[in-house]
C-alpha cells in the first residue's frame, strides 16, 4: 500500500512533520539550470529528487529529505528518540552509534534517518526508485545542535535547524518541493498531505513607543515615527496603530525578536549604523555611595602598612593540631564533614592561630616580623534552630627575634591604629577571667581593650606554654579585635 501514517511520541523534540507519498517517480539528473545554481552555492548534484530538495532548502531555508517508499517496513514512520546503542548507516556510508539523546525517523522496524541531519543508506534514492516520501519538519534546535556535535556529523540541514527553524515553513517548502517533482520528475500525488502540528507556534507581540526606539537609537535627525512604521513593516512585522505606543506582532520567523531592544537593533540595522552621528550619552551624574565598613577596612589595612605591618590571607579552615597547639578548645569550632585534609578540618573562630603560624613560618627568613589579617571569624551556634555566626576580625602579631618583651610595642601599634581609627574613649585594663580566646595570651602580660566601656578585643604577649610548643626565642606579641 502506499499509504503511510506519522506519530512523534515527544513533540518538544519534533514540533511538526509534514509529509507526503509521491508515485511514478522518473530518477534522473536534474535541469542544468538547477545544477549549476546548486554548484554555485557549493552543493553537489546528485539526481533530480535530492537536488530539488537541495533547492528548495536554499530557497526557502527549509531543510527536506525524500525516502524511497519501497525500502521502507510497514507503513509507519516514527518521529522516535533512538534506543540506547541503536545503530544507523548513514548516507556517507558510516555506521554510527546513536544513544537515547538522539532523535530518529524510523518506520517500523528500523531508524531510517537522523532527524534533521542526515537521511540512512537503507532508504536513500536510487536510479530505481518510483515512489517517494517526502518530508518536510522542523526539529528542536538544541537537541538537533548536540547530536550533530556528538557525531561529529554537520551538515546543510543541520546547520539550518541549529537556527531554530520556523515550524510554519514546512508546508510552505513542502508545496514548492512537490510542484517541481511534478514539473522535473514527473511525480503524482498518491496521498493526501500529513500534518503533525502538535502545538503551534504562536505571534509574540510587543508594545513600544516610537519616542523609546527614537530615544535610544539617540539621532532625531536619523529616525522619525513615518520611517519606523515603514522599516517594520518592510521586516514583517504587523504594526497595530500608527498612535504613539503601538503594538507590534513578530512573524514566527523572526524568534530573536522577544523584547524592546531587539526592535531598537532592527531599526538601527536598517537605518545604517554608519549613518549615525557619533554622541556622547547624556546622563545625571550622581555620587557614589560608599560603604562604611570596607571604607574603615581600607583604613585600617593603609594603617597597619603604615606602621610596618604586612597583611596574611588564610584559608577560612584550621586543622586540630593547629588549635590544640594554642590552647584553643575543640568545642569553638565547627567541624568540617568532608574535608579535603587534616589541615582543613574545621572552621576557624578567631584569627590568631593562622597569624601566629604565619609568624613561626616567616620567622625563619626574618629576625623582624610584623603581621595582620582582616577576616571573618566563625564562632558555632549557641541553639539548635539558630545558624553560625559570622563576624569580622582583626588579628595582629608581632615577633622580634631578639627582645623578650614585646608588650609595649604591640600595645603601641594598637595605640596608632585606635588613633587612626578615630575609636572614642579607648581604654586598656588588665584582665584575670578566662576565656577561650585569652588562653593564647601571658596571664601577667594582657590586657582588655575597651571603647566606652565595652571590649572590643584584647592585646598582650603569647602563652609562654604556645611559645614553647612553637619554638620561638623571642616573645610574640598578639591582638586581636571584633572589627
Amino acid at each position: 500500500t502506499d499509504h503511510v501514517s506519522v506519530s512523534i511520541q515527544d513533540s518538544n523534540l519534533c514540533r511538526r512533520y509534514s509529509a507526503v507519498v509521491l508515485n511514478n517517480i522518473n530518477v534522473k539528473p536534474s535541469p542544468l539550470w538547477m545544477q549549476l545554481r546548486l554548484r554555485s552555492i557549493g552543493i553537489r548534484p546528485i539526481n533530480n529528487v535530492v537536488d530539488i530538495t537541495n533547492y528548495v532548502m536554499a530557497d526557502i531555508g527549509q531543510p527536506l529529505h525524500a525516502f524511497d517508499r519501497d525500502k521502507l517496513k510497514g507503513d509507519s514512520i516514527i518521529v522516535r528518540t533512538a534506543s540506547p546503542q541503536e545503530t544507523l548507516t548513514t548516507l556517507d556510508g558510516t555506521s554510527r552509534t546513536l544513544d537515547e539523546s538522539m532523535l530518529v525517523i524510523a518506520d517500523e522496524h528500523q531508524a531510517i534517518a537522523l532527524a534533521g541531519i542526515m537521511g540512512g543508506e537503507s532508504s536513500e534514492i536510487d536510479d530505481t526508485t518510483t515512489s517517494v516520501v517526502l518530508e518536510s519538519a522542523n526539529f528542536e534546535h538544541y537537541n538537533n545542535r548536540k547530536t550533530a556535535r556528538k557525531l561529529g556529523l554537520n551538515t546543510e540541514a543541520s546547520t539550518r535547524f541549529s537556527k531554530n527553524q520556523d515550524p510554519e515553513n514546512t508546508l510552505r517548502a513542502l508545496n514548492r518541493a512537490i510542484t517541481l517533482l511534478q514539473e522535473y520528475a514527473h511525480a503524482t500525488i498518491q496521498t493526501n498531505i500529513i500534518d503533525i502540528y502538535p502545538e503551534k507556534r504562536t505571534e509574540k507581540t510587543i508594545t513600544i513607543s516610537t519616542d523609546y526606539i527614537i530615544d535610544r537609537i539617540g539621532d532625531p535627525d536619523l529616525t522619525n515615527k513615518t520611517d519606523i512604521v515603514a522599516i517594520l513593516r518592510r521586516l514583517d512585522i504587523t504594526v497595530s496603530d500608527q498612535d504613539d505606543n503601538p503594538t507590534l506582532t513578530i512573524p514566527t520567523f523572526r524568534p530573536d525578536l522577544t523584547i524592546r531592544a531587539d526592535i531598537v537593533e532592527e531599526i538601527a540595522r536598517i537605518k545604517g549604523y554608519d549613518n549615525m552621528q557619533l554622541t556622547l550619552p547624556k546622563r545625571d551624574l550622581t555620587p557614589v555611595r560608599t560603604n562604611p565598613h570596607i571604607d574603615w577596612l581600607r583604613r585600617a589595612k593603609r594603617t597597619l602598612a603604615t606602621i610596618g605591618c604586612t597583611e596574611v590571607y588564610n584559608y577560612t579552615f584550621v586543622g586540630k593540631e593547629l588549635y590544640t597547639k594554642c590552647g584553643v578548645e575543640e568545642a569553638l569550632h565547627i567541624e568540617l564533614q568532608n574535608p579535603i585534609s587534616p589541615e582543613t578540618t574545621h572552621l576557624r573562630p578567631y584569627l590568631l592561630p593562622s597569624v601566629i603560624a604565619n609568624i613561626d613560618t616567616n620567622r625563619k627568613h626574618f629576625d623582624h616580623v610584623a603581621l595582620f589579617e582582616l577576616e571573618k571569624g566563625i564562632t558555632p551556634a549557641t541553639k539548635d534552630d539558630e545558624l553560625p555566626t559570622e563576624t569580622n576580625r582583626l588579628a595582629l602579631a608581632l615577633y622580634d627575634h631578639d627582645k623578650h618583651h614585646n608588650y609595649s610595642d604591640i600595645k603601641g601599634m594598637v595605640e596608632q591604629l585606635l588613633s587612626q581609627l578615630h575609636i572614642p574613649e579607648v581604654a586598656f585594663s588588665y584582665v584575670d577571667e578566662e576565656d577561650v580566646l585569652l588562653t593564647m595570651f601571658a596571664k601577667s602580660r594582657r590586657a582588655a581593650v575597651t571603647s566606652r566601656g565595652e571590649v572590643i578585643g584584647y592585646v598582650g604577649e603569647l602563652n609562654p606554654d604556645v611559645q614553647v610548643a612553637f619554638g620561638f626565642n623571642g616573645v610574640v606579641g598578639i591582638a586581636e579585635f571584633n572589627a
